[in-house]
């Protein structure tokens, strides 16, 4: 047994799960009993038969191509239904490693470069590999590495079917993540493994028109000794590339409906048919890279169906990538990875295999590149940010919209709409670390996007009060300094003004006291500045206005000090200052007496009369009260004789 053959390490199940199965080590039998040929032949590839059977497919083709090399006669009969109960576990998909019909197959995860670790195992395992991406997810079956490219049998039913170029597969060569191979029996290839390329050009060209009632066989070579590959029916047109006389007649080498061969042509007439014209296009001949080539494949004249093939390369470079093979497909798409100026060739081939070719130039240029900016990622709550929106390469026409969310949040919030406005103010409001998107737009609706991390801290916050914003002259107002957010380690500071004043006059200078008192002494509005500054110097400053007026004064008055007995003494309300609008009480009390006896009680009544029945000392009281309730009293002594 070759060194090729032991065991690879441990992998993964495709799909969801992770499954062994029993693997029974054979003996190794070196085999060759099939030729690059046989194990190629249409007949040996499958499509597969569910959606989700890619890989199953897969490992079956490649079954079948070992049981062939190694002689069994009926490899024929290896299908999915034959082998799923071997290779497959029910809603879980492919095992990692399994054995049918004493074909051991186990499986393998690719290390650093999918293309050069294939390449070496093709050269192990010419009986293929599988391959699977998960991204896709898909798997197809790697046939064969030959002259640079690679091959493979796609099992998805909407790709071409038999041996193709990998590049018409569903997935990339370098998009592979994860193999199968056989690792027993050995087996080898039987004869050459180098087949001839595809040959498009035509040695000569010319048209034929079948004139033989029973139709006109195609024969594998130019004679009638070779073996009947096929018939084309009476008065078909047939387009002929090679001329040869053999056997007294003039044989042509042409093709039919994908069956190719050498027919007579002495029961042909040459015809004139309309000349095979290529008039397919792209989407656009100048285009972002990144952005989708769409290529639309378009033929008249020439004889039958079309089949269509696409290319592209760089300019000046000599070979030519394949995006699709030949098939009925009559578009094909592309994205180009660089910059530059690039060929795309779009090939139109009848049913005669008549070719005609169109190359079309394709410009791309970079990407969209969001270059987009803030003007700080440190804040404090209230600060203006500035977003700059900015962009470079992709389509021109740029437009921006802003957004912002913060920590936690899943939504984000619209700072402001698409538009060319490259520029938005963001001003947040609460301590938070956010999170700012700025998206770039071209005029192709490109968008490119840009995140930036925003973290912002309270601001320092003057929270100062004053005891009362009114005051009457002479009140005491207390001043209450305090703070929030900054650098901490606060200092206070408190000032008053006139409204005559220029200049602040100090209540008290910084230092950690939070409290200062003040004492209007006028009957004006002044004006209060209470100043925080923090660890770094930073000062926030805070206004009131204090409007004071003159206290209430009770200016009442007697009309006598000394009267007789059962004469009358008038009392008199007035006052001044306080919030007007005055009322009156007016009482007495024998000067020995503890409780006070009303005259008049509270009214707008200014004078009030009082008769002194019996002599005695007595004390008076007049009380006036304004319109802010304040009361103001005045006591007065009266001698009854």
């Amino acid at each position: 047994m070759s060194i090729r053959r032991k065991l690879i390490a441990t992998a993964a199940v495709v799909m969801t799960a992770l499954c062994t199965a029993a693997f029974v080590p054979s003996v190794s039998i070196e085999a060759e009993a099939a030729s690059f040929s046989d194990i190629n032949a249409s007949s040996v590839f499958l499509k597969q038969q569910e959606s989700d059977t890619c890989t199953l497919c897969a490992n079956v083709m490649m079954l079948r191509r070992t049981a062939m090399m190694r002689g069994d006669s009926d490899w024929n009969t290896i299908t999915e239904y034959s082998a799923k109960s071997d290779l497959w576990m029910y809603g879980v998909g492919m095992y990692s490693s399994y054995s049918h019909r004493g074909i051991q197959v186990t499986s393998g995860r690719i290390q650093y470069n999918a293309e050069s670790e294939l390449i070496a195992l093709l050269k192990e395992h010419p009986e293929g590999v599988v391959a699977y991406d998960f991204d896709y997810p898909h798997a197809i079956l790697l046939t064969d590495y030959t002259n640079g490219i690679f091959y493979c049998a796609e099992p998805a039913n909407n790709c071409a079917a038999g041996r193709v170029k990998a590049t018409e597969a569903l997935v990339p060569v370098s998009g592979v993540e994860m193999y199968w191979v056989v690792t027993s029996p050995d087996v080898k290839l039987s004869g050459s493994s180098v087949e001839d390329p595809e040959k498009d050009e035509p040695t000569v060209s010319e048209y034929r028109k079948v004139k033989a009632d029973g139709g006109l066989n195609i024969r594998t070579g130019a004679g009638t000794g070779y073996s009947i590959c096929g018939l084309v029916p009476d008065g078909t047109t047939l387009y002929v590339t090679k001329k040869k006389t053999a056997g007294g007649y003039t044989w042509g080498y042409t093709t039919y409906y994908s069956v190719s061969g050498w027919v007579a042509l002495d029961y042909t007439e040459k015809v004139s048919v309309p000349k095979l014209v290529n008039s397919s296009a792209v989407s656009s001949s100048s285009v972002v890279l990144g952005s989708t080539v769409n290529l639309n494949a378009k033929a008249s004249g020439g004889t039958g169906s079309y089949q269509y093939a696409y290319y592209y390369r760089k300019s000046g470079a000599s070979a030519w990538t394949t995006i699709k093979g030949y098939s009925t497909a009559s578009s094909a798409s592309f994205k180009l990875s660089k910059s530059g100026t690039w060929e795309v060739l779009i090939k139109v081939k009848d049913s005669n295999g008549s070719i005609a070719k169109k190359t079309i130039t394709v410009k791309a240029t970079a990407a969209l590149s969001n270059t987009s900016s803030l003007s700080k990622t440190t804040a404090e709550t209230g600060e203006a940010i500035t977003l700059k929106g900015a962009a470079a390469n992709g389509a021109g026409g740029y437009e921006y919209a802003y957004y912002y969310k913060k920590t936690g949040v899943n939504d984000w919030v619209t700072i402001k709409t698409y538009s060319s406005s490259s520029s938005v103010s963001f001003t947040p409001y609460s301590a938070d670390t956010y999170t700012l998107l700025i998206k770039v737009r071209d005029k192709n609706g490109t968008i490119a996007k840009k995140e930036f991390s925003l973290k912002v801290t309270q601001a320092l916050k003057n929270k100062s009060v004053i005891s009362r914003k009114t005051a009457y002259t002479g009140d005491t107002i207390t001043l209450k300094a305090s703070a929030e957010g900054g650098a901490g380690n606060y200092q206070y500071a408190f000032y008053y003004k006139r409204p005559s004043d220029t200049d602040w006059i100090t209540i008290q200078n910084y230092s950690a006291a939070d409290k200062a008192e003040f004492r209007p002494l006028s009957a004006v509005e002044y004006e209060l500045l209470i100043k925080v500054k923090d660890n770094k110097g930073k000062v926030e400053k805070k206004t009131f206005t204090l409007t004071v007026t003159k206290a209430l004064s009770n200016q009442s008055a007697l009309s006598a000090g000394t009267i007789a007995a059962g004469k009358t003494v008038t009392l008199k309300g007035a006052a001044s200052g306080g919030a007007g609008n005055y009322r009156y009480a007016y009482y007495y009390k024998r000067s020995t007496a503890s409780s006070w006896k009303t005259i008049k009680s509270y009214s707008t009544a200014s004078t009030a009369v009082f008769v002194a029945e019996s002599a005695g000392k007595y004390d008076l009281m007049i009380k006036v009260m304004d319109e802010d309730s304040t009361v103001a009293k005045k006591t007065f002594s009266l001698t009854v004789q």
